[in-house]
């Protein structure tokens, strides 16, 4: 027996370490340079927490428990390295962040990587709860090979946070179901609403939460305890939307305005639920291939099944469901938080569907495991080996700092998702909140030594996409379009962020050179423009032009129809630049993503018209 044990130790041993691995590896990818947007405002509003002595955010697009964590871990460093002798002080260590980030930003991915690693685990532990050890190692070989659970532990965001939180808490509501316990609701009611302290779509496990509790004895009494602790647990992420009450909750307003919308002036899918739940069968059968397929898998065998922990999971998934029928984009992305439940009920389907074979039922059981091994790995390494190589903005980079002068100025269209040039200030503050950040909590003593340790090797940059607070509606806005544009105020901060400067305005500012990312341009081109190449995509496989549609002609019949003008103001920019129709404008440079990650880069010479 004791042998037994040690084998199925050894087995999860290493089904976590290969879980691990493939977390870990090219968890660099683009460092320092090339990170995604969610990460650098993470990373900055829990360093301006430490600045103004705060546990309140600046930024609300996410809970704040995932800024803690960031804020406790960078607290430590900083300790540790004063110790050591790393950091002289608390100066010291804002200008090594600024100067080289590498580090820091590597230490927030590292953070994700042993989150994303603990999510197998607790997939274990809720099958093993469930029904036996070979389900429960079953279930963590489907979390540790899940495309997308990979793909989120490389980043350093609240996302694979709010799926480790819920995973927990989805076990405790399912240990409460099986033991009605007053210590099993207090942790399942609190790591609930931890989750919404991750998250705002932790929220979700608040319908099962409560179900397995009507399903059980006490109902009441247990409803009381788990849902007084539930707030306890979702007001440490959230307090802002209690002491800092209106501006956080305009933010979520536009927010979610913006995830109804994105930057699409035609609809992009419908609110019809049993179109949602087609279009995420399939592309999670698309993008997760055979694990994806033992999902639906799990989710079918459940409707059949006359188990309570069964109604708990479809409630979850209705849930899911019901939700993101609201939105008119759609990404599996958005599913993270429910993959690890359905890693668990997809092991228990295949085992209890192996039965069936009953002599044959090993090498049946045996040949569906060796697949998820073979073609999880398969598609994991691709991912990988895709991001070893250097991102088409850090091609770029190298080739401006060996072809253009130091000195010269450079136009971007959309720096976040442009070239990350050396400038008189760090590229992770160049627009936006994170400008904020800099000009208001960086000392001066620390953006000083910044300035002579960059020297004179640096560019100046001009955002060609500028923010105006007056003016911002195109000539030709219709008054029926203006008033609803004016009625919106996600159409409002879009139209006034999304301002560009003409080629003659560039020109009158000494620009010499513009660089153009398809991450900004795509954004904008008609569905059938052959430049329309890819919007910015960190979980590689998520098909994001899908939910991105312009009209080619105003009508008003659709809501977001409103962003047509904003659409045709980017695209009178863009399209002769393009169509190599601009002049006084020649293309000198051009990288296209090939094997490698990135967006298409085009470099331009404007030269001078006399």
């Amino acid at each position: 027996m004791g042998n037994v044990l040690r084998n199925k130790y050894w087995v999860l041993c290493l089904v976590i370490l290969l879980g691990f691995s493939v977390r870990l590896f090219s968890v660099n990818y683009g460092l320092p340079f090339v990170v995604g947007p969610d990460e650098t405002r993470q990373i900055l509003d829990s360093f301006s927490m430490a600045s103004r002595m705060s546990l309140l955010p600046q930024e609300f697009a996410y809970a704040a428990l995932h800024k803690y964590l960031l804020l406790a871990a960078y607290g430590t460093y900083f300790l540790l390295g004063k110790v050591f002798g790393a950091f002289a002080d608390k100066m010291d260590f804002a200008f090594k962040f600024i100067s080289q980030p590498y580090n820091f930003y590597l230490m927030a991915r590292l953070l994700s990587v042993a989150l994303g690693t603990s999510v197998i685990f607790a997939a274990y532990k809720t099958a093993k709860l469930l029904l036996d050890e070979k389900a429960g190692l079953l279930a963590a070989l489907l979390a540790a090979l899940n495309f997308h659970l990979i793909q989120l532990s490389y980043w350093a965001s609240s996302d694979i946070l709010v799926v480790f939180i819920s995973a927990i808490a989805f076990f405790y509501i399912l240990k409460f179901l099986k033991f009605q316990t007053a210590k099993n609701a207090i942790f399942a009611g609190f790591f609930t609403g931890l989750a919404v302290s991750s998250k705002l779509q932790g929220l979700l496990f608040i319908v099962p939460l409560i179900l397995a509790i009507l399903l059980g004895k006490n109902r009441w009494k247990y409803l009381v305890v788990a849902l007084s602790v539930f707030c306890v647990g979702a007001f440490i992420g959230n307090a802002a939307y209690i002491f800092q009450g209106r501006p956080a909750i305009e933010r979520i307003i536009v927010l979610s305005q913006e995830a109804k919308f994105g930057i699409s002036s035609a609809p992009v899918f419908s609110h019809n639920v049993f179109s949602v739940i087609l279009w995420y069968a399939k592309d999670l059968i698309r993008q997760d291939g055979i694990i994806g397929l033992v999902y639906i898998l799990g989710i079918i065998y459940s409707c059949f099944s006359m188990k309570r922990e069964n109604l708990v999971f479809l409630s979850l998934a209705v849930s899911f469901a019901v939700s993101l029928s609201l939105l008119s984009l759609r990404q599996v992305y958005y599913l993270a938080a429910f993959l690890p439940a359905a890693s668990v009920f997809a092991a228990i389907a295949l085992i209890d569907l192996s039965r069936v074979f009953r002599k044959a039922k090993k090498f049946v059981l045996g040949g569906i495991i060796t697949l998820i091994i073979l073609l999880g790995l398969k598609e994991a390494i691709l991912a990988q080996v895709m991001r070893s190589y250097h991102d088409t903005r850090q091609r770029a980079m190298d080739w401006v700092e060996s072809n253009i002068p130091f000195g010269s100025k450079i136009a971007l269209d959309w720096p976040e998702l442009n070239v990350p040039l050396p400038t008189d200030i760090p590229f992770m503050f160049w627009t936006g909140n994170a400008r904020h950040y800099y000009d208001t909590y960086m000392p001066k003593e620390v953006k000083d030594a910044f300035s002579r340790y960059q020297g004179g090797s640096i560019y100046t940059i001009v955002p060609v996409i500028h923010q105006k607070d007056t003016g911002f509606l195109p000539y030709d806005v219709p008054e029926e379009a203006a008033v609803k544009i004016r009625s919106n105020p996600m159409f409002m901060r879009l139209y006034q962020r999304f301002n560009f400067f003409t080629l003659e305005k560039l020109r009158g500012m000494g620009c010499q050179y513009l660089i153009l990312s398809s991450f900004a341009y795509s954004h904008f081109l008609l569905d059938d423009d052959i430049f329309k190449t890819g919007i910015y995509n960190p979980y590689i496989k998520e098909d994001v032009l899908s939910n991105n549609r312009q009209l080619e002609k105003y009508d008003s019949s659709y809501e977001e129809s409103a962003l047509y003008f904003l659409a045709k103001r980017a695209r009178e920019f863009y399209s002769p630049l393009l169509l190599g129709k601009a002049v006084g404008v020649k293309l000198i440079k051009e990288f296209s993503p090939r094997f490698d990650l990135g967006p298409s880069i085009k470099i331009y010479k404007i030269e001078v018209i006399r």
